[in-house]
């Protein structure tokens, strides 16, 4: 049993069919799976129970919006109904890339949007967090993880300003794509 929002786009289980999704949320949760979210929680839940736990393959998760943001179609930072001051979306959110990279060992992590200068960070063993801003560039997103010059592995994410960034009207799908290897 998984805890799944698809009106507020947190969700981690396995969507097997769109039955159960609430009709409204389908067209934000379409195209936008979160299922690369799983891949790290037997090293999340062996730190937490403090077992030992061996990082047996390089593995990478890695999100974003499929659009940095845009027409806000009426969506808000914070809710003015809970007392809130409420914010335009580009003022509380960050567009770019955010990514994970458990490692067993030091390892390069190489991210590239659409064949830009690859941004190089360096990792070390056990989990390692990052994130890329978008800064105008769209198309696909490769991620790398690099050891002793060699690719230990690799993954294509999503186009950055493809479709699937925008919804009836042309406004914002502010959910995330989650990919991983």
């Amino acid at each position: 049993m998984t805890w799944n929002d698809f009106g507020e786009a947190s969700y981690i289980g396995p969507i097997h069919s769109t039955s159960e999704i609430p009709a409204a949320s389908q067209k934000y949760v379409a195209g936008h799976p979160h299922d690369a979210w799983r891949t790290f929680l037997p090293y999340y839940i062996a730190k937490y129970k403090g077992t030992p736990y061996t990082v047996g393959k390089d593995q990478m998760q890695f999100w974003y919006r499929l659009s940095a943001a845009g027409d806000t179609c009426g969506v808000t930072g914070n809710s003015a109904d809970n007392g809130q001051q409420e914010y335009p979306p580009g003022e509380v959110m960050q567009d770019g890339v955010f990514f994970s990279a458990l490692l067993t060992g030091p390892a390069q992590v190489k991210v590239t949007i659409s064949g830009s200068p690859a941004e190089v960070f360096e990792g070390t063993s056990g989990v390692n967090h990052w994130s890329l801003p978008f800064l105008g560039r769209t198309g696909a997103v490769k991620f790398e993880v690099v050891r002793g010059g060699a690719v230990a592995g690799s993954g294509t994410g999503a186009e950055v300003g493809g479709i699937g960034g925008v919804v009836d009207g042309g406004c914002s799908n502010y959910n995330a794509w989650v990919g991983g290897f």
